[in-house]
């Protein structure tokens, strides 16, 4: 079964990107009972600003139905249906807007399309993209987005890009990508080496700046044991992280914790230590 684009280069980008390590100060509590799913979410962010989040998921043969309910922002309906295995249809409202989304996959390509009206405004939103998995280990895949401002304003191209992700095997993956039109392109790897551990590193290039078009980001993971790990990246920003991340399972806890260090911010801001507790 194909892939979709979003999913290429995924990994690497993840891994070494800052918010994977902007943890909140999170809890989580987790509750299954049959086909239905309850979790329970509270976190802080740097601002000091609370938020929490309540979510309730009940599954039925072909569909599935979620509710979510945050302190900061619209509750969220989201419907699910599976009557047509190859293409999954996804209904998501949320004051003020309402979204479909479709993900249709064939052993050879996929192609997912997503569609959000905003009645606020009345303005409309739409993302095509497609993959195709040229062999077992290499997928291409483009996407494109545009927007309609408004009943008068004319659709418009916001944003496209394409991706390519080639697998050599199951401990080296290579991507190229890119973001903002074309403006930014990134080359990332991911290799690993020796028994437990896995380098990462992506080099991106923004042609429309002037000076400092060059970034790069590093990171290495060392996977401790079966049940936890820890990464270190660093990023040309001079932003360093490194996480923790340690599974109980007798205990049934996932728990995690984060060190963030910002060498350009005041003495009394650079430093942030941050964690995530993730119960059932």
């Amino acid at each position: 079964m194909a892939r979709l684009f979003s999913t290429l280069g995924e990994s690497i980008d993840k891994f070494l990107k800052l918010k994977t390590y902007q943890l909140h100060r999170t809890a989580r509590i987790n509750v299954n009972g049959g086909d239905v799913q309850w979790y329970l979410e509270t976190s802080l962010d740097h601002e000091g600003k609370v938020d929490s989040e309540l979510s309730v998921n009940q599954d039925f043969e072909q569909e599935s139905f979620k509710v979510t309910t945050k302190k900061n922002a619209s509750p969220e309906f989201r419907v699910i249906t599976r009557r047509v295995k190859e293409a999954p249809v996804t209904l998501k409202l949320a004051d003020p807007e309402v979204t479909v989304d479709v993900d249709y996959r064939k052993k050879s390509f996929s192609v997912d399309g997503d569609a959000t009206f905003n009645w606020s405004d009345n303005s409309v939103a739409a993302n095509l993209a497609a993959n195709y998995k040229v062999r077992d280990n290499l997928n291409v895949g483009g996407t494109v987005t545009v927007k309609k401002d408004g009943p008068e304003s004319d659709i418009a191209v916001t944003d496209y890009g394409v991706a390519v992700e080639f697998q050599h095997n199951d401990r080296q993956k290579f991507a190229f990508t890119t973001d903002k039109k074309l403006q930014v392109l990134k080359v990332g790897a991911e290799v690993g080496f020796r028994k437990d551990y896995t380098g990462y590193a992506q080099v991106s290039f923004d042609h429309k700046k002037q000076v400092d078009n060059l970034g790069y980001r590093l990171g290495l993971q060392y996977r401790i044991d079966g049940n936890s790990y820890l990464n270190a990246v660093y990023r040309d920003d001079r932003v360093f992280s490194a996480l923790y991340r340690n599974r109980l399972p007798n205990n049934n806890v996932d728990a995690s914790l984060a060190f963030n260090y910002s060498m350009d911010k005041l003495a009394a801001e650079r430093v942030s230590l941050e964690w995530k507790l993730i119960f059932g």
